[in-house]
């Protein structure tokens, strides 16, 4: 078993938000992480993820895709959340990777590269949840 995959399975469960206008990716994405133990929930637009915040426990993990559908795009989603919330985890996925893009976004974010693999999600997991 590689280092990575031990850092993996060590991580506990987590509430994670998994925003991503893709319903093919988000499907993708929401099976890996159920499939590990994190209770999840979903959302295709940043305005549907603030309302799921809403309802229920507040998550700890945000898993956003940057390029989201108007009025907010991931960054900004992620902003807005992390003001109810400052110790939220917050990972930004994107397949048009821009450096100066990342700069917007909140500090300790992960960024992760479209396509990715199922260990470089649980490893970004693991990354950003590191008392979990």
């Amino acid at each position: 078993m590689t280092t990575s995959n031990t850092a993996a399975m060590a991580a506990r469960p987590a509430r994670i938000l998994v925003v991503e206008d893709d319903t093919a990716v988000r499907d993708v994405v929401v099976t890996v992480l159920t499939l590990e133990g994190h209770d999840i929930l979903s959302a295709m637009s940043a305005t549907e993820a603030l309302e799921q915040a809403q309802i229920g426990d507040f998550p700890d993990l945000l898993l956003t895709d940057i390029n989201l559908p108007a009025p907010l795009d991931g960054f900004a989603l992620a902003h807005r959340m992390r003001e109810n919330a400052p110790g939220l985890g917050v990972i930004y996925m994107s397949g048009d990777m821009d450096l100066d893009k990342s700069r917007r976004g909140v500090e300790g974010a992960v960024v992760l590269s479209k396509p990715f693999r199922r260990m470089a999600l649980l490893d970004a997991v693991t990354q950003v949840m590191p008392s979990r």
